[in-house]
């Protein structure tokens, strides 16, 4: 498998005349934390990290130094900055990570400098390979190719019961994503699909699903999440109503990358999946919605709207909105800080 292997670019720092601009850090005496051994004489890295579409920072990335002595580890803020300091004199390489994606830069350290990055540097694809299974009624490729990435096309109607039921087609990827509005035939084999699928992420593959396909979450992570109505009948919890809805954001990321708490979603089709809870993982955004039930009419509940589990050295996320003409900004958003975080 392919097995989430980090894409490495190394930027190599230009000896003699520097690249890097260098300030003066002469009051910095080591790492803030007095557990740490104080470095003498050390220097620090500075830099600005943007996403892979070029246009947006890169929120809540881990940023390490491994030198001769130890490491050193920072996180980006909400403006993609980062600072390191405590880094003993040398030429060290600053590994850049979220997700399944990374990007190394080497860098000069000099006794009491800080050493500033150029320019901003982006993340990219890498070696990341991603499949996307297709689905009438969501286009997660959109959102894909606005962040440059390339992937391999798997048809929802007519290949996806093979290559689910293949675990040598599944080691091929490091993310898989499964649009709404696949065909369902494949859950004739749903014992075997979600043996394999636990199996792909526990190894170091990220599934994502939205909307109608959340049964391929039910079928390998039974206990992840409730779902409305029966779990044993596909598509009984097909009882979300259109409308708007303002959503809170619980994860810090999403909070960050948007900038506030809260987030607009446009359900504008009715018979979206709703989850009543999560049990495993964590929810990423909840909300109030309108449902029909055949039973009760209609009626509103709190909700979660966006789960994530992480299984093994992998990570399920399902979302019960999607990528279709209806996206409000914030759900564009949303959705590429959820790519980025698989």
């Amino acid at each position: 498998m392919v097995a989430r292997v980090f894409a490495l670019v190394s930027i190599f720092a230009l000896v003699g005349c520097s690249e890097y601009e260098i300030t003066d850090n002469s009051n910095v005496i080591g790492p803030e934390d007095p557990a740490d051994p104080v470095v003498e004489g050390a220097g620090g890295i500075e830099g600005r990290i943007c996403g892979p579409d070029g246009t947006s920072w890169l929120v809540g990335a881990d940023v390490t130094v491994l030198h001769d002595s130890g490491v050193v580890t920072g996180v980006t803020d909400v403006d993609g900055w980062f600072t390191l300091e405590g880094i003993p004199v040398g030429t060290w390489d600053v590994l850049i990570q979220k997700g399944s994606f990374s990007l190394t830069l080497t860098v000069p350290v000099e006794a009491d400098q800080i050493t500033v990055l150029p320019e901003e540097e982006c993340l990219e694809q890498g070696e990341v390979q991603i499949a996307v299974v297709t689905g009438t009624f969501d286009h997660i490729e959109g959102v894909l190719d606005t962040l440059g990435f390339s992937y391999d096309i798997i048809d929802g109607d007519y290949q996806v019961t093979g290559f689910l039921r293949d675990p040598s087609q599944l080691e091929q990827y490091d993310i898989i994503f499964f649009n709404c509005g696949m065909d369902l035939s494949w859950s004739t084999w749903q014992v075997e699909i979600g043996a394999n699928l636990r199996d792909y992420v526990a190894n170091g593959g990220s599934v994502y699903a939205s909307d109608w396909a959340y049964y391929i979450v039910e079928s390998g992570w039974p206990h992840m999440n409730t779902f409305y109505g029966s779990d044993s009948v596909v598509g009984d919890a097909y009882v979300g109503e259109s409308g708007y809805v303002t959503a809170t954001v619980l994860d810090a990321t999403m909070v960050a990358r948007l900038g506030s708490s809260t987030a607009e979603l446009n359900y504008d089709l009715p018979s979206w999946a709703v989850m009543e809870a999560n049990h495993q993982g964590s929810v990423l955004l909840e909300g109030t919605v309108e449902i029909w039930d055949p039973w009760y009419g209609y009626t509103s509940m709190r909700a979660p709207l966006a789960a994530q589990l992480d299984d093994g050295d992998g990570s399920v996320i399902y979302t019960s909105f999607h990528n279709e003409a209806q996206t409000t900004l914030d759900m564009r958003t949303l959705l590429q800080e959820i790519i980025l975080s698989l």
